[in-house]
């Protein structure tokens, strides 16, 4: 070009293209023959290439396509990479529309785009191309304008086709990292080597900071679940990923992480990488399954409790039949001797509390667990109440060769509370002195003054003490300190348990502590003081028994029925009974009872909240005092025969003297109806 002018040189060009879009439209419209056109005129077409030899070997080794267009879109121009992205020789693409090879989704944008190059000198966007065989190259492209005076488009286009690849990898790459990075499980990726490459942030958590990249089997200290601890022999039992990598798939493995701070469980999974060059590491998800196994472990120790506790209760209960059914033989067989009936009598009743003892425990037990027992608080001296509490069990403390010491501070000490409740919490820390010390010990009881407001009552005995276990579960429902076959030291486990959850609704706390075996425990309980004066107390009125009152016993247990009936005829009340709902309905009507007496869980259809609506809707019967007897002590049975008409709730067994406190608390109501 050297010497040339290049305006004269662009004039031609421009001069030169108009020539070939007319013989195009020619062609187009029949009027010249294509193949002379690939003659004659597409020299002329092609006498732009001679135009400047430099810029056209220059284009011609574009790695971009480049072509020239016509104004109506036809190829008059281009590059051999041009022809390659559409598949189609620079012959067959000279004077075919471009847009036929514009994918039918992209021409709307395509003439956008062309529009937009010929009225403002230049355009970009990224369409996708089809070539002859249907296949998809995605480009971008690039017009420019030759300007006003001669008609045509520039276009280069640049595939996008290992773009748009790589674009789909790293989105790929990208929701990887996103899932690996917020999965709650541990995941680590491990190339073919067995180190690890990646590790999710759970994984890292795990590893408390410990560096990556390191061999699996050194940075994962995993064992299989059951396996020796570290330091121990049977190495074999040491997870390693070596199976994984062969090509194995591992589901649901337990295996224990050993770290410094302690050891977890967890639950492994693995399966391998494979491309088709073959296995090129492996994936291994680690689920922390420390909390269930927990569960699990606490399911097995309740469970085996209950299983224990259940034959510790049948053991009791047997212990008990057997000297009350020997005191109905005695009683049998005594012919009239009275020193063997007393005797008789005295068993039965010794065997009996002690019966209604393990009944009420388990009764209390349920109602603390379900948040339902009841309290009647009233203002307490403690020294008194502890002074009282040991003189009471005194005797079965020296009857089992016990010394017993008592030691309280001059100052009185008040609290409020349930003083019926506290005196069952003491007791059960003296019974269980009195149960595991051996004949010959001590037994100290002291009542303190704590800090902030607070009093204790400790508890100490020179038993045989617990070790770290046995201290750890004291608290716990059904645990058991004597496991031997002979269970001489007895006991449902419920003692504790029971008192520690009524010291704490009275809003204090419990703890024990022992040195070991054989040296002794301590109990302390640490209950709350008031500062205020000594409240006056309602006064009970004096028991005075009114043997005006005419009793109703409605009990389907012929021998409870008999046996109340016996003993309320001999104390000089008027009594009768009546085995079902329906018969003591009919009977009352009769008998006109001021007192009734009725049995929960009746036969014959009519039941005891039955019964006792019966009751208020006759005229004759509806101002008697109905006490419910029932074996059900739950706090809802309770309201619900209070609310079905009764007036009292008297758990089974019956105790006569409670009867009798009961009746003698009442008014004369049978002289207030004249009976």
């Amino acid at each position: 070009m050297t010497g040339s002018d290049p305006r004269r040189t662009v004039t031609d060009l421009m001069k030169r293209l108009e020539e070939a879009e007319d013989t195009i439209r020619a062609i187009r419209n029949g009027e010249v023959d294509a193949f002379v056109m690939q003659g004659a005129e597409q020299e002329r077409v092609f006498a732009v290439e001679s135009a400047d030899g430099p810029y056209r070997l220059l284009v011609e080794r574009m790695q971009q396509g480049a072509a020239t267009l016509s104004s109506d879109g036809a190829v008059l121009y281009c590059n051999q990479r041009f022809s390659e992205l559409l598949n189609t020789s620079p012959e067959d693409l000279f004077g075919k529309g471009f847009d036929s090879f514009v994918q039918p989704a992209d021409r709307l944008l395509w003439e956008a785009l062309r529009c937009r190059g010929e009225e403002h000198g230049s355009s970009q966007g990224e369409i996708t191309l089809e070539t002859p065989e249907g296949v998809l190259v995605p480009v971008y492209t690039t017009l420019g304008s030759f300007g006003k005076e001669i008609a045509g488009l520039s276009l280069m286009l640049t595939d996008l086709t290992q773009h748009k690849k790589l674009e789909t990898v790293l989105a790929s790459e990208a929701l990887s990292l996103s899932i690996l990075e917020q999965a709650a499980d541990a995941i680590l990726v491990c190339d073919a080597e067995g180190k690890i490459v990646r590790a999710s942030r759970a994984a890292q958590a795990l590893c408390e900071g410990n560096p990556m990249l390191q061999p699996f089997d050194d940075h994962f200290a995993l064992v299989i679940e059951g396996a020796p601890a570290r330091g121990k022999t049977a190495s074999r039992d040491r997870f390693s990923v070596d199976p994984i990598l062969r090509g194995e798939t591992i589901r649901g493995l337990e295996v224990c992480l050993l770290r410094e701070s302690g050891q977890l469980s967890l639950l492994l999974g693995g399966a391998p990488l494979n491309t088709g060059a073959g296995t090129v590491g492996c994936v291994v998800t680690l689920t922390d399954i420390s909390d269930r196994k927990k569960v699990e472990q606490a399911l097995r120790d309740g469970d085996r409790r209950k299983d224990e506790f259940l034959a510790v209760l049948g053991h009791e209960l047997r212990n008990a039949l057997g000297p009350i059914r020997n005191a109905a033989q005695l009683q049998k067989l005594a012919g009239g001797d009275e020193e063997t009936m007393s005797h008789a009598r005295s068993m039965t009743e010794r065997q009996v509390g002690h019966m209604t003892r393990l009944i009420d425990d388990l009764s209390d037990v349920t109602r603390i667990a379900r948040g339902k027992i009841l309290l009647h608080p009233e203002p307490i001296e403690l020294c008194e109440l502890v002074r009282s509490i040991v003189e009471d069990y005194r005797p079965v403390l020296e009857t089992t060769g016990l010394a017993v010491t008592v030691e309280t501070p001059a100052q009185p000490m008040e609290t409020v509370g349930d003083k019926t409740r506290l005196t069952q919490v003491v007791g059960n820390v003296l019974q269980n002195a009195a149960k595991f010390t051996d004949r010959g010990g001590r037994v100290l009881v002291r009542v303190a003054l704590e800090a902030e407001g607070s009093a204790s009552i400790t508890v100490r005995d020179s038993g045989i003490g617990m070790d770290a276990d046995a201290l750890a579960r004291v608290f716990d429902y059904f645990s058991q300190s004597d496991r031997s076959v002979d269970r001489s030291r007895g006991g449902l486990g419920l003692g504790m348990a029971l008192a520690r959850g009524l010291v704490e609704l009275h809003g204090g706390e419990m703890a024990a502590a022992s040195e070991g075996p054989g040296r002794g425990s301590e109990f302390v309980i640490r209950l709350p003081l008031v500062d205020q004066p000594e409240l006056e107390l309602e006064r009970p009125p004096e028991e005075t028994r009114s043997k005006l009152k005419r009793i109703l016993i409605i009990e389907d247990n012929v021998d409870m029925a008999e046996s109340l009936r016996m003993l309320f005829d001999l104390s000089g009340y008027p009594v009768t009974c009546a085995c079902t709902g329906q018969e003591g309905v009919d009977l009352a009507r009769e008998f006109r009872p001021d007192v009734v007496l009725c049995d929960i869980g009746l036969p014959g259809g009519m039941d005891g909240y039955a019964v006792a609506a019966a009751l208020r809707l006759s005229p004759r019967t509806q101002s008697a005092v109905l006490i419910a007897l029932s074996g059900y002590a739950q706090d809802e049975d309770r309201r619900r025969a209070l609310a079905s008409g009764f007036d009292l709730y008297v758990r089974k067994p019956v105790e006569f003297e409670e009867l009798e406190r009961v009746l003698a608390s009442l008014p004369g109501q049978a002289e207030e109806r004249g009976a």
